[in-house]
């Protein structure tokens, strides 16, 4: 999600884009000796979360994941079409506009069930 996300800020990058590149650059520094591997399990498992009001036009972004084991076999990364007006709305629409979508291409309806965990907590 972070390489998506510092790719819509080419233009007018900030202080705060140059560290999120640094901390990207880290990672794939740190972990380029790292395996991929895959392991099925029967049933998918999915994680869809959403950053609320961090583009210039306030919109906020999302990002999907799904896995049949170890290993992610499906992610992606979109800038949200809308506005919202919490950071709770926006995990709702990220759930509505990007992940029922696409469990439709890959999970039929039957097998769906979506587990939502809240981390808009107040601290």
């Amino acid at each position: 999600m972070a390489i998506t996300f510092l790719c819509t800020r080419l233009k007018e990058p900030d202080e705060d884009d140059y560290k999120k590149l640094r901390k990207v650059m880290q990672y794939i520094r740190n972990m380029k000796d790292l395996t991929l591997t895959i392991e099925p399990i029967p049933d998918p498992k999915w994680w869809v979360d959403s950053s609320y009001a961090v583009h210039l036009d306030m919109r906020g972004h999302t990002g999907v994941v799904m896995s049949l084991g170890k290993g992610a076999t499906y992610s992606k990364s979109t800038k949200q079409k809308l506005n919202t007006k919490s950071s709770t709305d926006a995990e709702l629409v990220a759930i509505r506009c990007n992940g029922t979508s696409s469990m439709d291409k890959t999970v039929p309806s039957r097998a769906r069930r979506i587990c939502s965990y809240n981390d808009n907590l107040p601290r």
